[in-house]
């Protein structure tokens, strides 16, 4: 069997220097850091679908396409003389020693929760006021559901949280009475409040029970897709469109769905 050829991170920075070159791709050297972002955010959720598929192959693909980008973005900034790739490395080797001092110092044992906790008051010590409300202000520019987690994970991380998961539920209940009150008065600004409260806490409840709330609506909106699809290819076979089915006809089919997956137990 003929080995594999061994590539560093050296070999992919050398690409990028060809691709950025006078004699490389036109559309490499026109690539900015602010034109580059939607093509981070596109490679990671596509690493993200391969990961939760479990798809090897996809995961060795997608996690080189953000390794190079990750390159990429590092050599757009050198070549603006920002920083260097050697910078990028050597700030977060220094960081992540210097915020696991269990590991690299004291080696005292810690629990989960303990290493949370320190890892955010020494976060907080790096930055100009050191407070937690500010790194959470920093989050803002995250998708909402995984913003609302973080933000949660802070705020636990320093002793603020529910103490059992029935406290949330409970809340989520209030929160549940409130939209249904708002429903009635027909107010749309103060609904879209109450609901955002209610998701926030729904939030609340995967994060304390250690679920991850993107993975499951992800996986929950997929678990859809595929039962409008059977509601779908079903309808076509009887020689009909979606347009022309009755509501009944398409929750039947809905039901069906349901009932051949909950018989292949992968539902």
């Amino acid at each position: 069997m003929k080995k594999k050829k061994s590539h560093g991170i050296d070999e992919v920075l050398k690409l990028c220097r060809v691709l950025r070159s006078k004699r490389g791709c036109v559309w490499d050297r026109q690539q900015s850091l602010k034109s580059i972002t939607p093509y981070l955010i596109e490679e990671v959720y596509e690493l993200i679908d391969a990961i939760e598929e479990g798809r090897k192959e996809t995961i060795l693909e997608e996690l080189g396409d953000l390794l190079f980008l990750a390159v990429f973005v590092s050599e757009i900034a050198a070549t603006e003389r920002l920083f260097t790739l050697d910078d990028v490395v050597a700030l977060n080797v220094e960081k992540l020693k210097r915020r696991h001092p269990h590991v690299f110092r004291s080696k005292r044992k810690m629990g989960v929760g303990g290493v949370l906790k320190q890892w955010e008051v020494i976060k907080g010590r790096e930055k100009d006021s050191g407070m937690i409300s500010e790194a959470m202000m920093r989050k803002e520019r995250l998708p909402s559901l995984i913003q609302a987690y973080r933000i949660q994970e802070k705020a636990s991380a320093v002793g603020f949280d529910w103490t059992d998961a029935g406290q949330i539920v409970k809340k989520i209940r209030e929160e549940l009475r409130e939209v249904k009150e708002t429903l009635e008065k027909d107010g749309k600004k103060e609904l879209s409040i109450e609901l955002g409260d209610l998701l926030f806490s729904v939030v609340n409840l995967a994060r304390f029970k250690k679920v991850d709330p993107e993975r499951s609506l992800r996986g929950a909106t997929r678990k859809f897709v595929r039962r409008f699809a059977y509601i779908e290819h079903a309808l076509k076979k009887r020689g009909k469109g979606l347009g022309k089915a009755t509501l009944p006809e398409m929750e039947a089919f809905w039901e069906e769905s349901k009932r051949k997956k909950s018989r292949r137990c992968d539902d």
